[in-house]
C-alpha cells in the first residue's frame, strides 16, 4: 500500500498535523534521500575509478554526513512555513526540490574534484 498518500493526508490536515508527525514523515524519506545521494556518488568514483584514492573514500562518507545535515533543513524549512508563517507546502516538493539539488550538488563536486586531478595544468 501507497503511504505517500495517507502521509500526505494527515500532513495537510491542520487539525492532526503535529511537529512529531512532520518529523516522522521527513525521517520515512530519508533513507530514499541517503540511497539517491549515495548512488549519485558511487556513480561518479567508479567513473574516475583510476583516480580515486583510499582517502577519498573516507571524505565520501564524511560527504554523507554533511548531506544527512543538510537533509534536516527540510524539516526546519518545512515547520517554519507551518508553524510561523502559516503557509503549508507540500513536503514531497520540500524533499524533491532538495533530493534534486543535492544530487546535483554531488555529481557536480565529484566531477570538478575529479576533473582538476586528471587535466594537466
Amino acid at each position: 500500500m501507497d503511504n505517500s498518500v495517507i502521509d500526505n493526508h494527515l500532513l495537510n490536515n491542520s487539525e492532526t498535523t503535529t511537529d512529531l508527525s512532520i518529523f516522522k514523515w521527513w525521517e520515512k524519506k530519508r533513507i530514499l534521500y541517503n540511497i539517491s545521494v549515495g548512488i549519485s556518488g558511487v556513480f561518479m568514483m567508479l567513473i574516475y575509478a583510476k583516480y580515486v584514492q583510499p582517502f577519498e573514500i573516507i571524505l565520501a562518507l564524511i560527504w554523507g554526513l554533511i548531506t544527512n545535515i543538510a537533509y534536516f533543513s527540510g524539516v526546519i524549512i518545512d515547520l517554519s512555513f507551518r508553524f510561523y508563517l502559516k503557509i503549508k507546502i507540500n513536503p514531497s516538493f520540500l524533499f524533491y526540490i532538495g533530493l534534486i539539488f543535492s544530487i546535483l550538488f554531488t555529481l557536480l563536486l565529484a566531477l570538478g574534484y575529479y576533473e582538476s586531478k586528471t587535466s594537466a595544468f
